[in-house]
C-alpha cells in the first residue's frame, strides 16, 4: 500500500528527474562547469591524459587509487 507522503515524494522525483535532460542540454554552461563534466568524461572512460590535462597548475591534488584491493597502482599522485 502507497501511502501519501510516498506518492509526494515519487512524483516530486519524477519531475526533478524529467528536468535533468533540459538543464543539460542548454548552451550557456559555464566553463568551469564544462570543464568538470569534461574532466568526470575522460576520468569514466579513463582517459587520464585528457583528464590530467584539464587540472590548472597547482589547482587541486588528486590522489587516485585502485578501487579494488590487489589492483596496481598505475597513477602518480603528483
Amino acid at each position: 500500500m502507497l501511502y501519501p507522503i510516498q506518492i509526494l515524494l515519487t512524483a516530486l522525483l519524477l519531475s526533478l528527474a524529467a528536468s535533468v535532460p533540459t538543464l543539460a542540454a542548454e548552451n550557456d554552461i559555464h566553463p568551469a562547469a564544462q570543464t568538470v563534466l569534461n574532466f568526470n568524461t575522460a576520468l569514466s572512460s579513463r582517459d587520464m591524459d585528457t583528464a590530467l590535462a584539464l587540472l590548472a597548475e597547482g589547482a587541486v591534488q588528486y590522489n587516485l587509487h585502485p578501487a579494488h584491493p590487489g589492483m596496481s597502482e598505475r597513477f602518480p599522485s603528483d
